[in-house]
């Protein structure tokens, strides 16, 4: 069941984000928008949507994955200090890398749904835009301001799972300084994760979640008219 909801939930989450983008378009207009109105045109954008989703979140993946990997393969074969600096020095250009491609892809939902871009084009337009501003003040461009509408819903998201997390980072911290063979350790925390059942505090910190995320796309969607919105001059000229 798990399985097939998973299923569901990818094949269903283009239509949720091109939903968010009409709907907030609708409403940002003082157009009346109704249910199923917004749902029949999010489904007319799934095959881009989804296209850009396997790009975009494939893109992150790989270069989330690839860094560690190679990590990984370095620490298994014998502590150094040049393995360590490597390393270091991978897990660097990992965050470098993540960021770069977390700016490029800032404004791909808009462009994709609103702007009804192609594919290429969705790519090419987001990073435009987010790269773009140089002449305003620094906090007044848009790769910066969409830094901050995501940091604020990160820090949100941290500050409701701490709670949750902390009894098993608790744990996890108890038998990493305690345990000297790894594979203990890991069967330390795996018989832990299975002594829990049914968390009512998760289970409800992550509906609000749910229910509260729509906001990061709404913020986006107006972040991004302000920054497209065509600039009148001051002599009042058109």
């Amino acid at each position: 069941f798990a399985f097939c909801m998973l299923l569901l939930s990818l094949a269903l989450w283009p239509i949720y984000i091109s939903g968010i983008q009409l709907l907030t378009a609708e409403l940002d207009a003082d157009r009346p928008a109704g249910f199923f109105s917004v749902l029949n045109d999010a489904v007319k954008f799934w095959p881009r949507v989804a296209v850009l989703c396997v790009f975009v979140y494939g893109s992150y993946l790989f270069w989330t994955i690839l860094p560690i990997g190679i990590i990984l393969m370095i620490v298994l074969g014998g502590p150094s200090l040049g393995s360590f600096f490597l390393a270091l020095l991978l897990l660097a250009f990992q965050v470098w890398i993540v960021g770069r491609l977390y700016v490029n892809f800032l404004f791909w939902q808009q462009f994709a749904v609103l702007g009804g871009k192609d594919v290429a084009a969705t790519l090419r337009e987001s990073k435009s835009l987010a790269r773009g501003g140089r002449d305003l003040p620094w906090y007044k461009r848009p790769m910066w301001q969409g830094v901050f509408i995501s940091s604020i819903w990160f820090a949100f998201v941290l500050a409701l799972n701490i709670p949750i997390a902390w009894p098993a980072l608790r744990i996890y911290f108890h038998e990493l300084t305690t345990s000297q063979d790894p594979q203990a350790l890991v069967q330390a925390l795996t018989a832990n994760s299975k002594t829990h059942g049914l968390n009512i505090l998760s289970f409800a910190v992550g509906l609000l979640q749910a229910l509260l995320r729509p906001l990061l796309g709404i913020a986006f969607v107006l972040l991004y008219f302000d920054a497209t919105a065509p600039e009148i001059d001051e002599g009042g000229g058109d």
